[in-house]
């Protein structure tokens, strides 16, 4: 099983944004984590406060690069998704 772990600054609203599209609470620390229930696949996520993550990774808290992050899979590209979304080149 892996965990995609992210971090959001108000955890109890991240929360209610995930449950209210259909995610279910596996595992739930005050406002402080939030780790929903697997599905079907390998993949299991979770919310944390950006310093208790930092803490986890042995980072600092205030980080020192991009605070973005882009997961991409095989999967192929939705019906109806704009072409920008295949970020892949394509060959000319």
């Amino acid at each position: 099983m892996t965990s995609i772990e992210s971090v959001t600054l108000d955890v109890a609203a991240s929360r209610k944004f995930y449950v209210d599209r259909g995610l279910a609470v596996a595992k739930s620390f005050s406002r402080m984590y939030v780790e929903f229930a697997a599905g079907p696949g390998p993949v299991k996520p979770a919310l944390h406060r950006r310093r208790a993550l930092a803490k986890d990774a042995g980072v600092s808290p205030d980080g020192t690069g991009s605070h973005r992050l882009m997961i991409c899979g095989g999967a192929g590209r939705r019906a109806g998704a704009p072409a920008a979304a295949d970020h892949r080149r394509r060959p000319d």
